[in-house]
Formats: C-alpha cells, structure tokens, sequence
C-alpha cells in the first residue's frame, strides 16, 4: 500500500512541471504570434506609406462607394440567418427570430474586445433569454467560426488564385502552390462537419460542448448562408476598388483580397476586430495594381462601412425587439 502511494505521489509531481511546460509554451506562442502579426502590419504600413507619398490625392467616387454598403448589409444579415439555422438544427426547435438576431449581431461586435471573447461572452451571458444552455451557445459559436473560417479561406484564395494583377512581395504566397492545398483543406473540413455524425466525435468533447443527440454538427443551410457571406464580401471588394479608381479587371482580382482579409484578421487574436491586419491585407494586395493612396483608402473604406453597418443592424433589430416587447406587456 505505501510503495502503491509513494508511486501515485511520484506519478502527480511527475505531471506538475509538464502543466506548466504547457502553460509556458502556451504564454511564449501568444507573444510570437503577437510579434508576427505586430511585424507584419508595421511592414506592411511602412511599405505603403513610403509609396504613398508620391501617390497623387484620392477622391471616391461616391455612387459606387454608396452601392459598396449593400453587400455589407447582406453579409451582416446572412452571418445572423446562418446562426439561427445553426441554432434551429442544435435544439430541434425554432427560436423567436427577433431576439435572436438581435442576440447574434450584439455578439459579432464583441469581436472587437481583446481576443474576441467578447462574442462567446455575449451569447452565453444572455443564453437564458432564448431559454438555451450556455455551454449550447459557446458551441454554436464554434461552429460558425469553423465555417467562416473554412469557407473564406477557400472562396478567398481561389480568387486569388485565378487574379493575374500584381501583389506585393509579402503577399504574394498568398498565391502559390500551397492554395490548392488550402482549398483541398477547405472542402474536407465543411464536407466532415456536413456528413460526420455527431455519435463518431470524442464524446467527452461533445458533452463538454453540450452538444447531445445524432446527425452531422451542421446543416446546409449554415454552409448555405455562409457562402452568401463571403460572395456579398466579394462584391463590396469590387465595388471600393472600383470607387478608388481601379478598372472592373482591378476590381475583380482584388476582390478576392476583400474575402481573405476578414478571415486573417479574425485569426489574429490580438488584433480585435482584426484592426490594422484587415486593412494591412487589402491595402498591400491591391497597391500593386491601383496604386497605394487608392489601396489605403479602399481599405479605410471597408473598416468604416463594415462597422457602422454592424452597429445600425444591432440598433435596428434592438429597436424593434424593444418595441415588440413593449407591445406584448401592454397586451
């Protein structure tokens, strides 16, 4: 009995220094990454802003600039209606739509808190209104990033893929061989979730998760309107670059730039809402081709639009929650 707890003893000071290896290891990769992502913006930007210099003024065309908002429109609504089919699939029930959307959007602009742990928190801290788990919402939050993240890395590399204009040297490996690779890692990755049944995951994970019954984890229509999502974000890419001053050719190819860039700087953690490595992306991508004061300002453009857009739709639809609310007490 004592040689059987000297060795479970031994066995837990054994396990100790590997969980702080890990902790560590975990602490000195955020830096790297933080390091990389800081390396890159700031080349990126010193790049360009010593181009810009002998970039004559920059005016907009305002009509197209205008027509650049629409597909934001479409990319906000399209990223809450594939949540709420997420959502309709998770619980075998169909959600108040109103609060619902209302909820999704408020969560998407908890992506510009430190590390977007604003969106998770925000849906599981208002779980109850929806008389949903928690641990159910921080799951379907997963799911949409794996979607998001899957679709737009293949939609935007493959337009990449087919551009011919010029990118910047940094950018440029953006476009080589390694995009059939992530286009083969993209369809594998949506064709898993869409046909593996839920009972063939580790179900610790799945229980962990909250996730409970059969079927694949997502259905088509997730994938369905997030491909919306990522078409209407190539669509608002060839109008800007068209407003700056680039042809229909121009617009075309550096659309796919527009796509790519939401997905990198989601991944970077440290930047919230991906600031300065959204704009990094798409401004070096198309100052090759439409010259860097049209690029810059594309860029600023996009992170204007696609922010005040976020804020009117959860305003709108808080709005009208608001008052159907109101007009159900009075009832």
């Amino acid at each position: 009995m004592r040689a059987s707890g000297a060795h479970t003893t031994l066995g837990c000071m054994a396990t100790i220094p590997r969980r702080i290896l890990v902790k560590r290891a975990t602490a000195v990769g955020k830096v790297v990454l933080m390091v990389v992502v800081i390396a890159f913006v700031a080349w990126t930007a010193w790049d360009l802003a010593q181009r810009w210099r002998s970039s004559p003024p920059v005016t907009p065309h305002l009509g197209w600039t205008l027509a650049a908002v629409l597909p934001i429109v479409g990319v906000s609504l399209a990223q809450a209606l594939g949540w709420l089919s997420l959502m309709h699939g998770m619980v075998g029930r169909r959600l108040p739509t109103v609060p619902a959307l209302e909820l999704f959007l408020a969560s998407m602009l908890g992506r510009y808190a430190p590390a977007k742990v604003g969106m998770p928190v925000i849906l599981m801290s208002r779980a109850k209104q929806l008389e949903l788990a928690p641990s159910l919402m921080g799951s379907s939050m997963l799911l949409i990033v794996l979607v998001y993240t899957l679709l737009g890395t293949g939609i935007g590399v493959a337009t990449l893929s087919l551009a011919d204009q010029a990118m910047l040297p940094q950018l440029e490996a953006l476009r080589s061989g390694l995009s059939v690779l992530a286009l083969a890692g993209m369809a594998v990755g949506v064709v898993v979730l869409l046909v593996l049944d839920r009972r063939r995951y580790p179900q610790a994970l799945m229980r962990k998760l909250g996730v409970e019954g059969e079927g694949p984890l997502v259905g088509l229509g997730l994938v369905a309107w997030y491909t919306v999502v990522w078409l209407c974000w190539w669509a608002h890419g060839a109008l800007l670059v068209h407003a700056v001053g680039g042809s229909w050719a121009d617009a075309g190819a550096g659309a796919g730039l527009f796509v790519l860039a939401p997905v990198l700087g989601f991944l970077a953690l440290v930047a919230p809402g991906g600031l300065g490595v959204r704009e990094a992306v798409v401004a070096g991508g198309l100052s090759a081709s439409v010259g860097p004061g049209p690029a810059v300002v594309a860029a600023l453009l996009s992170r204007i639009i696609s922010l005040a857009v976020d804020v009117v739709m959860w305003l709108g639809f808080r709005a009208v929650r608001r008052r159907r609310s109101a007009e159900s007490e009075t009832d």
